[in-house]
């Protein structure tokens, strides 16, 4: 699946009921502070905004959050919560890191779209 666009862009693919989605997300968006030439979203697979809305107020994000829902997960082949796409400025997807990454593994799908 091909996503062209003019800047490399990180979509982190949660669900509120997610545990490990809980630490995840915030550390995401701290990390992408790094990593100024990436666009980062949030992209929930929930169905019922209020769910995700209740959820941003337990968790907080700096990210823009979008509401997929289940027929993104599917489009987007995700079968595991939390995932991590890096796709480049050419709308390749360059990495995917499924479940609970360490930070090590995240700046690495991350570095794969920079010139770092």
């Amino acid at each position: 699946m091909r996503f062209p666009r003019p800047r490399p862009l990180v979509i982190d693919v949660w669900a509120s009921y997610c545990k490990p989605c809980r630490k995840t997300l915030p550390a995401l968006a701290e990390l992408s502070e790094r990593y100024p030439g990436l666009d980062v979203i949030a992209l929930s697979v929930d169905d019922e905004p209020a769910r995700v809305e209740a959820f941003l107020g337990e968790v907080p994000l700096s990210l823009p959050v979008v509401i997929g829902g289940a027929r993104a997960q599917q489009e987007l082949r995700v079968s595991s919560l939390p995932t991590l796409l890096a796709v480049d400025g050419a709308g390749i997807v360059r990495d995917c890191v499924a479940g609970s990454p360490t930070e090590a593994r995240v700046s690495r799908a991350l570095d794969s779209l920079t010139d770092r």
